[in-house]
């Protein structure tokens, strides 16, 4: 079930709307962790026993952390989390390994390793953060214990963040998960960001897919350098639409529901430097990495050269946790090496240029980026990174072959203003009285939702990016 769909918006949501609100208030979270079951259930059933059992067995090994069972919780710790991580690399890697033995090894010795189908489990990635985080935070003392093992699976399984984040920290909802405020403003507020990110998803981000798609189903040779940046500055829209449009939406089921989710994005395309992009793109991805990798490999509390390889390693690990792929890997370095040569130097540069210079060349480093994770393979990569620079490489051909009409010119506009310019409501608010604002914003809202609802009632299903990761 997606957040996107007709069923989620028309039953599924409502129904857990109205059984959360005539419910007393200490049977609250029994309902939406009822309804967080069902959704999981109806995206994931094959797979909903494994994530049970890794909740079960994550909450067992707090308690007895807790408890003090063990004579030292550290050998403890460290085998929960192995076995947090092994349960992901077994799914998330394990047909990629045995690929690249049949490529390898495989190919010399004559003797390949059939890969089996494998139905990895529905948020595994986000899941399987969210408990090590959890875990290695009770060894911490930096969070109590949850004894209460509903309100531990309601942690876990919390369904708008389930699929595609944000990555959760249990002190993010500890308080929330006891008490939390019910409101008609909190409420207005919900319905608001879920608009929002759901306008991103249907209205923007699905004609964008279905540009950059076809641009990239051809040859790179094929699209000449103009069109091939026309496609890597297309799916960069996308990318950042769909992705914060399911934040954005997750955002406002929170709200709906009673909780604050923490942001996951901040305009990250308005960045000046690569280091400041990582600050404003999945945001709690960069956290969970900075917190439970680089502050333990040292941080920056070692050698010089010692900090540059924690850089390099967290986001070495960044481009492997998004798939099992070659691309993603070295999306992943590729990101690494910039920062490390941000900080042997190349952000004084950027700093000493103009800030909308900094901002584009910023931008085109993103984009550049992108190319690589949307390929198929590093083949296809490489050939279109050289199209984008290869100034001789002309294509006769028409954007609207590429499915550029008038109406995606519209939405590619829209988009680039929501992308990159600098956030509007901010000054739109200094400038106007506060219950004429409040009145077009929801008025706003309630016409992004119900023009969704049009096109996702008449249109195809478009599922988010980030859900296969």
């Amino acid at each position: 079930m997606s957040f996107n769909s007709i069923i989620f918006i028309l039953l599924f949501l409502p129904i857990l709307l109205f059984f959360t609100y005539i419910s007393k208030k200490e049977y609250r979270n029994y309902i939406i962790l009822l309804f967080s079951i069902i959704f999981y259930f109806w995206g994931s059933t094959r797979s909903l026993y494994i994530i049970l059992i890794s909740l079960i067995v994550n909450y067992f090994i707090a308690v007895m952390m807790y408890k003090k069972i063990f004579k030292t919780s550290k050998i403890i710790v460290f085998i929960a989390v192995c076995l947090n991580i092994l349960i992901l690399a077994y799914f998330k890697y394990f047909n990629f390994s045995i690929s690249i033995y049949n490529d390898t090894i495989g190919n010399i010795i004559d003797r390949r390793i059939h890969i089996r189908d494998m139905i990895i489990p529905l948020g595994i990635s986000y899941i399987t953060f969210q408990q090590i985080s959890y875990i290695v935070d009770v060894y911490r003392d930096v969070n109590k214990v949850m004894i209460n093992f509903f309100e531990y699976s309601l942690y876990v399984l919390f369904f708008p963040r389930v699929i595609a984040g944000p990555i959760i920290q249990y002190s993010d909802l500890r308080a929330q998960l006891r008490d939390r405020i019910y409101s008609v403003d909190k409420f207005s507020e919900g319905i608001y960001r879920f608009s929002i990110g759901l306008g991103k998803k249907v209205i923007l981000s699905s004609v964008l897919e279905d540009v950059a798609n076809r641009i990239f189903a051809m040859q790179p040779n094929e699209l000449g350098f103009i069109y091939a940046w026309f496609g890597a500055i297309v799916y960069t829209l996308q990318i950042y639409l769909d992705f914060s449009g399911y934040s954005d939406m997750a955002i406002g089921i929170g709200y709906m529901i009673g909780f604050k989710l923490p942001e996951n994005f901040n305009r990250p395309y308005i960045s000046k430097s690569i280091s400041e992009f990582w600050k404003r793109w999945h945001i709690s991805l960069t956290s969970f990495f900075r917190q439970y990798v680089y502050i333990p490999l040292g941080g920056n509390r070692g050698s010089y050269k010692r900090t540059l390889f924690n850089n390099f390693i967290i986001f070495f690990i960044s481009g492997l946790w998004h798939g099992a792929n070659y691309t993603f890997i070295v999306w992943g370095i590729y990101y690494g090496v910039l920062i490390i040569l941000e900080r042997i130097g190349l952000k004084k540069y950027l700093d000493k240029l103009p800030g909308f210079l900094s901002q584009v060349i910023t931008f085109v480093i993103v984009a550049i980026g992108w190319v690589i994770f949307r390929s198929d393979n590093i083949s296809y990569a490489w050939k279109y990174i050289k199209t984008l620079f290869n100034l001789h490489s002309y294509e006769n051909m028409s954007f609207l072959k590429l499915g550029a009409d008038s109406k995606f010119w519209i939405i590619f506009v829209l988009s680039l203003i929501i992308s990159i310019l600098p956030d509007l409501s901010t000054v739109i608010r200094k400038k106007m009285d506060n219950s004429i604002i409040y009145l077009v914003k929801y008025v706003f809202s309630l016409i992004i939702l119900i023009y969704s609802i049009a096109i996702i009632s008449t249109g195809t299903f478009n599922p988010f990016i980030y859900f296969k990761f």
